[in-house]
Order: structure tokens, then sequence, then C-alpha cells
């Protein structure tokens, strides 16, 4: 963990900077019907703090074959991400960069094979990553080299978070055209709401805060000032990511240092398999779809009023996100073993 005391034994260029606090951001995810029980070990170390032991428990389920070759991709993240949190920062950024590779690499070899998950399901496939789970390889590798006390590389970490984001609104932006041209070219006149929202994924509050305060301590007021009104933008732009108040955040003070603290607090959602049925009616001109599960068994998930010639009846799988609770008393804030203030009744 970065002392405050190391940060300002190297100077003031480093004085008004970041105290990281690890607590607790674990990406449990990947292809909805790989096996997960193994995490549970794995997760209650980590809420204990006992972060070297959650890099143990990941290094042995990897060795145990729990994470299977198509899963690689998760096991880098993991341990990418365990290793960030027992402060074992370069081997962090090792399996973080394998994480990113992996990633691009399994991606390429998706496109040729998603004909094969449309057959049988999702689990044949390689797993490549969701876009917020490789967006936050960069992220997490720009504590790392913070944590280090490595600025120029957490700028090139920031910077190609950014890049990242950027193509992503182009990638999303081209869906949203498809479906406006799909509305166009309607001549059944279907009743489909075609039109996509825009969603700024070049723009992101975490990101945006960690760049700000690094031009900060850099004394790049101009640039930290544009970060600051570009993280304000995420929060006022996508108030579906971010459903709270911006918070109260200052960059710049002029006559006292500003401590900056990071805290990752509760448990990432998990990716769970929503199994559906799909039937089609020929006489009504109709494609409905049906929940499976006992709870909602034959109502109904939605429909198409679309002309067809047969008659089907087939089941079938998609993902879905779904939230873990998580139940934060307080967050305490440490230098040199002293208690200096927290968030909640944390004395």
């Amino acid at each position: 963990m970065v002392k405050l005391a190391d940060l300002i034994s190297m100077g003031t260029k480093w004085a008004a900077t970041f105290l990281l606090l690890y607590l607790f951001l674990f990406f449990a995810c990947g292809s909805v019907a790989t096996k997960k029980a193994f995490y549970d070990p794995i997760t209650a170390e980590l809420q204990d703090n006992n972060f070297d032991a959650a890099v143990q428990k990941i290094e042995n389920a990897k060795a145990d074959n729990k994470y299977a070759k198509k899963d690689r991709f998760l096991y880098y993240v993991d341990a990418g991400l365990a290793y960030h949190y027992a402060s074992h920062f370069d081997v962090s950024n090792q399996k973080l960069t394998q994480a990113e590779d992996a990633a691009d690499e399994l991606f390429t070899k998706s496109i040729s094979r998603a004909a094969a998950s449309l057959m049988l399901n999702d689990n044949v496939l390689e797993y490549a990553g969701e876009d917020y789970e490789i967006l936050y390889t960069n992220l997490i590798k720009t504590l790392n080299y913070i944590a280090k006390g490595d600025f120029d590389d957490a700028f090139v970490e920031i910077r190609r978070a950014n890049e990242k984001l950027n193509l992503l609104e182009h990638k999303y932006g081209e869906v949203s055209q498809r479906f406006d041209k799909g509305s166009l070219d309607d001549t059944v006149k279907v009743d489909i709401n075609y039109r996509a929202k825009k969603i700024r994924f070049n723009n992101d509050a975490f990101a945006r805060y960690l760049s700000m305060h690094m031009y900060s301590t850099e004394g790049k007021m101009d640039d930290a000032r544009i970060d600051y009104d570009l993280l304000r933008s995420a929060f006022l732009e996508q108030p579906h990511i971010y459903d709270f108040d911006v918070p109260d955040i200052k960059y710049f003070s002029e006559d006292k240092e500003i401590l900056s603290v990071v805290a990752f607090a509760g448990l990432a959602p998990v990716k769970e398999a929503l199994n559906l049925r799909l039937r089609t009616d020929k006489d009504l001109d109709l494609v409905q779809v049906l929940y499976t599960d006992p709870e909602r068994k034959d109502s109904e998930y939605g429909h198409l009023p679309i002309s067809v010639s047969e008659d089907f009846y087939f089941k079938f799988s998609i993902p879905q996100i779904v939230s873990r609770p998580s139940y934060i008393s307080r967050i305490r804030v440490f230098v040199d073993s002293e208690l200096i203030g927290g968030f909640g009744a944390y004395r």
C-alpha cells in the first residue's frame, strides 16, 4: 500500500496525490455455463482482506484446471486483480497485460466460432471478456503504476483506456445506425422500436477522476479542469450508469494539499443464464418468447407479430447480469496505522 509519508518524501510533485485504499472489487463474470463455485473461498479471503491467500487460491485453482483453457481471460483478470490487492503491482500488471492480449486474440476467434454457440450454447466459445472488463484492465494498471510512483506509465494506461472508450463509441454508434436503417427498410411495419439510445462510451467518470488528479499533481491545471468538466458530463449524460449525485470533488487548493482516497467496495455482479423458450403460431402470425423458471413459467418475456409459415417450439438461454447484495457498514482510512477518517460508523 502506498503510504502518505512515502508520497511526501518524493517532494511536492507527489505530495497532493493518492492514498490508495484497496477494499474489494472482483470480476466474477464469464460465460454463463462456466462453473464458478470455486470462487466462493476466494471471495471469502478477499472480503476478509486476506489478499495473499486469495492469490494463492486463484493460482491453485489454475493448477487444478478450475479455469478451463477457454476461460484464460478470466484467470488473467482475476489473478491481476488479486495481485493488485496484495500489493504485488508488477505481477498484477503482467497478468492484466496478458488479459488484454487474450481478449484481442479470443475476440478474433469468437467471430468465426459464433455460429457454434447459436446451435449449442455460449459455453462452447472461448470467453473474450466484456467491454467493461477489458477497459478496467487499463484502469487497474493505472492504479498499480500510481502505487509504484510511475506517473508516466500511469498516463499511458489512462490514455489507452480513453482510446478504448472512443472505439466503443464508434462500435455501438454503427449498431445504432443499422437499427435506424432497419426502421426505414421495414416494409412489413413490425411493431419494433428501432431507435437505439446514444451511449457515451468515450467518457468514463473513474478514468476522468484519476486523470484529473494526475494532471493536478503535475501542475497541469488546464488539463485537470478539462477532466473535471468531463467527469461531471459523465454523470449528466449517463444517469443510467451514475444514478447518484455528482460527488463534491476538488482537485486544486490555494493553501492546502489534497489527499484523494480511492476505495472499491462491494461485490461485483455475476453473469447467469436466463432460460427461455420460443414458440411460433402460424395461425396468429405470432412469435412469442416465454419464461421457463418456476416463478414465471409460461409468462411472456416478449412477442413479435410476424407472419410465420410453421409452428416451432424450442428452448434457448441468454446471459443476464445479476447484482449481488453488498453490505458496507463503514470505510476506514489509515495512514501509517493511524485512523484519520472514514465514512459511516468508522470509529
